[in-house]
């Protein structure tokens, strides 16, 4: 009760250009075709604030990224460097 209460609370990330962004962080479990669990990752679910925009990160323990499943341009995948920069310098600074 007291993890899933902890992810009900997002955090909040604001970036070098201005845009600020609401995170929730929970743990995902990647299954193969057979449905055996090959990887547990932290599933960052970002919205954009003031808008309806969202999408998804996800992380392993040792801190490399994926995004799973979409198709990203380049702005997208600045957002997501941008973002995966921020989290990183927050992170070394705890």
């Amino acid at each position: 009760m007291r993890d899933a209460l902890k992810n009900v609370f997002g955090k909040e990330l604001i970036l070098d250009n201005g845009n600020c962004y609401l995170y929730t962080i929970q743990p995902y479990e990647m299954k193969n075709v057979l449905g055996a669990v090959v990887a547990l990752l932290d599933e960052y679910s970002f919205t954009k604030k003031g808008t309806s925009e969202t999408f998804k990160l996800y992380r392993t323990k040792e801190g490399n990224w994926y995004n799973l499943g979409e198709n990203t341009d380049t702005a997208q995948t600045q957002l997501f460097l941008e973002i995966k920069t921020a989290i990183s310098i927050y992170e070394e600074q705890l």
